[in-house]
């Protein structure tokens, strides 16, 4: 099983940033590896979506159900997809005026073993998850938050 553990401090705010990441329907706009999105549904405490990720012929597809408090955090459950297990989550932590603390979790199992190549193609996406959404927020909402100059973005 793999586990990828992702974070940064970012000069937007919480909810800002959870707007971006409960936009499912955005992903294919910003997200180079995500090739389609289907929204399912969308209430007050979750947003269910299929996405389908991929490069050149190599294509897989998995179906959550992302229960979530707005706006500090977004669970990941796999409804459906070529995965054993798949589970993620999107924490936000706001930092008053000067942004917030982002951090995105990824533990997946791809249900084929022969699926090496899948597995590479899932772990450059997530690896670099956040960072996509930090160049999305930069390109919605253009300047950071008041009294921050640059983007605190870091991955780790």
């Amino acid at each position: 099983m793999r586990d990828i553990r992702r974070e940064a401090l970012v000069p937007y705010s919480a909810i800002q940033m959870f707007e971006l990441i409960e936009r499912v329907e955005d992903y294919p706009r910003f997200l180079p590896w995500c090739l389609d999105t289907q929204l399912i549904s969308r209430t007050s405490d979750s947003v269910s979506a299929t996405v389908e990720v991929g490069v050149r012929e190599l294509r897989v597809r998995v179906t959550t159900r992302n229960d979530k408090r707005t706006p500090e955090f977004m669970a990941i459950h796999m409804e459906g997809g070529s995965f054993r297990h798949f589970y993620g989550e999107w924490a936000l932590r706001p930092l008053g005026d000067i942004g917030c603390h982002v951090v995105f979790r990824l533990q997946y199992e791809l249900a084929l073993r022969a699926e090496a190549l899948a597995g590479r193609l899932i772990e450059h996406a997530a690896d670099r998850m956040v960072d996509a959404f930090v160049r999305r927020a930069d390109t919605v909402y253009g300047a950071p938050l008041p009294g921050v100059s640059s983007p605190a973005s870091g991955s780790t």
